[in-house]
This record gives structure tokens, C-alpha cells and sequence, in this order.
């Protein structure tokens, strides 16, 4: 941040074909965003994903008091194929996203 500048604050960190749900967390634990969305569409993947985040992430101490806790959603879905049921409705609130 300090050398490259400021990101959006709030908004929607989204990740297409977020695997086992790594740069989700950490985009998590960095930046101030308001939700962010993993989307995966293999099953072991993401089941691997929503086993870590419950016993993990959910229980984790938080790195700052000013920094609120961003809700964390993982989808086990096609983002391709399911575009209006999983992007669709959050893609005007996006300002990070990866692929």
C-alpha cells in the first residue's frame, strides 16, 4: 500500500477459480474490504476451501481492532456457466478481482 498507493477501500474482493480459498484469506487479513467471494468449481478444491475457512478463518485472532472482519464467502460453482446467480449480482461492488 505504501508504495503503490491507496487500494479501494470497502467493496468486493471476488476470486474466479479461487482454489483452495489462499488469496481469499489473505485479501482478507490485509485490506478493509466489505465481503469477499471465492468461486471455485472443483469439489475437492472447495471443499477443501470451506474446511479451512470454518475451523480457521472464522476463529482466527484478527490482525486490527480498526479493521473490521469481512465476511468471507466461498462458492463451490461454475462462474462461467452460473455468471447471473454468483457474479452478476456483485459485480458493480467489485474492485479487486482475480482470475
Amino acid at each position: 500500500k505504501t508504495n503503490f498507493g491507496p487500494l479501494y477501500e470497502k467493496g468486493i474482493f471476488l476470486d474466479l477459480g479461487s482454489g483452495v480459498g489462499k488469496a481469499c484469506v489473505a485479501a482478507a487479513l490485509q485490506h478493509p474490504f466489505e465481503k469477499v467471494v471465492g468461486v471455485e468449481t472443483l469439489q475437492i478444491l472447495s471443499d477443501i476451501a470451506a474446511s479451512a475457512v470454518a475451523e480457521r478463518y472464522q476463529e482466527a485472532s484478527w490482525p486490527s481492532e480498526d479493521m473490521p472482519k469481512p465476511e468471507l464467502q466461498l462458492i463451490k460453482g461454475d462462474f462461467v456457466s452460473e455468471f447471473e446467480a454468483h457474479i452478476e449480482p456483485i459485480a458493480a461492488q467489485v474492485t479487486v478481482c482475480f482470475a
